[in-house]
């Protein structure tokens, strides 16, 4: 309702100039959600992945899971962002939600996963029709995720649970 009120006085819409919930206090909402796949959820997610027509969808879901990067980073993430010699990737301050430069290690399993990938211009992971970043792989990823028995699975949560596999083997995040 107080929006309404902020938007019809910003619009000058008559009648709107005091908001009469102006003042009262919101209930706080509990709506957040945050779910980590167990080993096996892993594992079943691994083997749908597997069977996926989508080829690019397992290793973005491999290096999601152990880089623990957001889906544009990965998405958007260029060979020359890849540093093996010293083990780590950049992710440059245009994709970065801080818009802060950081650099992930890159451990030898991400790294024997990144050096099985065909390398097909810039990207780290094209889609294969375009030659140029995914726009979405929403179809793909819904069907692998239902047919691992994880539908309420969220592509974030795949962050989360690489927290918490880096926090249960005593890694700093």
């Amino acid at each position: 309702l107080s929006w309404v009120y902020t938007l019809g006085a910003s619009w000058g819409v008559p009648g709107t100039d005091r908001n009469p919930a102006k003042g009262v206090p919101l209930r706080p909402v509990h709506n957040h959600r945050e779910v980590f796949l167990t080993e096996d959820q892993i594992a079943t997610l691994m083997q749908a992945l597997a069977a996926s027509p989508n080829r690019e969808l397992q290793p973005f879901v491999q290096l999601s899971i152990l880089l623990g990067t957001r889906k544009n980073e990965l998405v958007q993430a260029v060979w020359a962002d890849v540093d093996l010699e010293r083990r780590q990737l950049r992710i440059p301050p245009h994709l970065a939600k801080n818009g802060k430069e950081r650099h992930i290690p890159l451990s030898q399993t991400a790294i024997g996963i990144l050096e099985k990938l065909p390398r097909r211009g810039p990207w780290l992971l094209p889609n294969p029709k375009t030659q140029k970043p995914y726009v979405s792989f929403y179809h793909a990823w819904d069907t692998a995720r239902k047919a691992a028995q994880v539908p309420h699975c969220r592509w974030h949560d795949l962050r989360h649970t690489a927290a918490s596999l880096m926090a249960s083997q005593g890694q700093s995040l």
